[in-house]
């Protein structure tokens, strides 16, 4: 999906936010959405990572994307963490080493 105009980061962020795309689509962009540092993508993974609906595939990764940002910008949240979901709250503690 890419339409003219728009950033490669928007672009990302609405593939991830696109139920109606591929499980393959969201889990790629959840994880090219960690090598960015703009509050935008860290906020789409936020969104997903919180939702129980959510594909356990696509969750993991958002948790990693997650654990990456927040190592690269050394923050970490608390209370942030404790509205993942698991599977997404597993990835940013094995990706950050803390608990």
């Amino acid at each position: 999906m890419v339409v003219t105009g728009m950033s490669q980061l928007t672009q990302i962020i609405e593939i991830l936010l696109d139920h109606h795309a591929r499980i393959d689509e969201r889990d790629d962009a959840a994880i090219d959405l960690g090598n960015y540092d703009d509050e935008s993508a860290l906020q789409a993974l936020l969104i997903v990572a919180s939702d129980s609906l959510e594909s356990e595939i696509v969750l993991a990764s958002c948790g990693e994307s997650i654990g990456a940002i927040w190592r690269r910008r050394a923050i970490w949240s608390q209370e942030l963490l404790e509205k993942m979901t698991p599977a997404a709250r597993r990835e940013i503690i094995a990706f950050t080493g803390r608990v």
